[in-house]
């Protein structure tokens, strides 16, 4: 990988890390009052949903977070988010992103 690819990738990165942040807060805000983030409630598409759910999931920022997948690539059908709990992970989620200027 040349420079110029160097860049475009950590700039494709930096994009969607920006474009997510937003959907992936509005989902742990859900989660820190007890309910259940949907696609719904956060007023977004279904794969848009399952990204953010997907990357709350795996960084750890909220536990009983569960996928059903299938389909080519092993994709999202459902998630299973009922009864999550932010971790300590996810509050420093919040807080960072609640003092950034926005």
């Amino acid at each position: 990988m040349d420079d110029s690819e160097c860049y475009n990738y950590q700039f494709r990165k930096e994009v969607l890390s920006l474009t997510i942040a937003p959907l992936i807060y509005k989902a742990l805000k859900i989660i820190e009052e007890g309910k259940e983030p949907t696609a719904q409630s956060l007023e977004v598409e279904q794969n848009d949903f399952h990204a953010a759910m997907e990357r709350i999931e795996s960084s750890g920022y909220a536990t009983n977070i569960n996928f059903s997948r299938g389909g080519r690539g092993s994709e999202i059908l459902i998630v299973f988010a009922n009864g999550s709990k932010l971790t300590d992970e996810g509050r420093a989620f919040i807080e960072e992103y609640e003092r950034e200027p926005k």
